[in-house]
């Protein structure tokens, strides 16, 4: 028995969540095949192209919340992005804003 995918906004999918589903285009042309993972790049990809939502293979509760993989990814790239910074109050105040920021834009 497969579960159903479960239709999300593009702005609360985690990265690598999977698509759930084949995803077409207008002319029923395949753009991603049912199972692709959608990385950050994709999923940014796919907003510019005006796609608001997307089906995804539902999150397994024994995987953790979504919102925390959100979160440690988003984390992720900024400690990436600071890596030459220094561990000083204000690169890590800057941190912090930047963490809320990214984070206030999945629930809007």
């Amino acid at each position: 028995m497969t579960t159903p995918p479960l239709w999300m906004p593009i702005a609360d999918i985690a990265p690598d969540m999977h698509l759930g589903a084949d995803l077409l285009d207008a002319a029923g042309q395949t753009i991603l095949t049912a199972g692709s993972r959608l990385d950050a790049r994709r999923l940014e990809e796919l907003a510019r192209q005006g796609i608001a939502s997307l089906p995804v293979v539902p999150p397994d509760p024994a995987a953790g919340d979504p919102a925390t993989a959100r979160e440690k990814e988003i984390r992720r790239q900024l400690k990436r992005r600071f890596a030459q910074a220094g561990d000083n109050p204000a690169s890590r105040a800057l941190f912090q804003v930047l963490l809320t920021r990214q984070l206030g834009k999945a629930e809007d």
